[in-house]
């Protein structure tokens, strides 16, 4: 009888034994899958850091190329001011030229003058006959002769 005790207290202290080594393999088990849980976790909050820099860098491309838009319209509408404006100063420069040549011409060219109405150069072929005219009678002098 002692030793049908004795074999179920061995079988009983197997039992526990065992019971014992399922519990610490549990234990291992669920630090493992804490482990692989606390390592997931730590991954998927990269991945959203990650996700959350890509989104702000792409928001950066997307305002810099709206940024180079808005310069390379700015850009292109002073070219063409500067350009509009470069050809207004060319004109006026033309217009001053011509003005100097006609003033010069009167000045040095007494009996030559520019009419008006048609353009057209004329001269007088007796100048002391006009200053004569022009000492007398101020009023009554033809500027162009043909």
């Amino acid at each position: 009888m002692q030793k049908l005790i004795d074999a179920e207290v061995a079988k009983t202290e197997a039992v526990i034994k065992e019971a014992n080594e399922v519990r610490e393999n549990r234990d291992q088990l669920f630090e493992e899958k804490f482990k692989v849980e606390e390592v997931v976790d730590s991954k998927d909050k990269e991945i959203q850091q990650l996700e959350l820099e890509m989104q702000r860098a792409r928001e950066e491309v997307i305002m810099r190329k709206d940024v180079i838009e808005s310069m390379s319209k700015n850009l292109i509408e002073h070219e063409t001011e500067s350009r509009d404006m470069a050809s207004k100063l060319t004109l006026m420069k033309n217009q001053i030229m011509e003005n100097d040549c006609g003033v010069g011409m009167s000045k040095k060219y007494g009996a030559v003058k520019i009419g008006t109405i048609r353009h057209t150069p004329c001269t007088v072929s007796h100048l002391h006959f006009l200053s004569n005219m022009l000492i007398t009678r101020s009023n009554s002098i033809p500027w162009c002769i043909d």
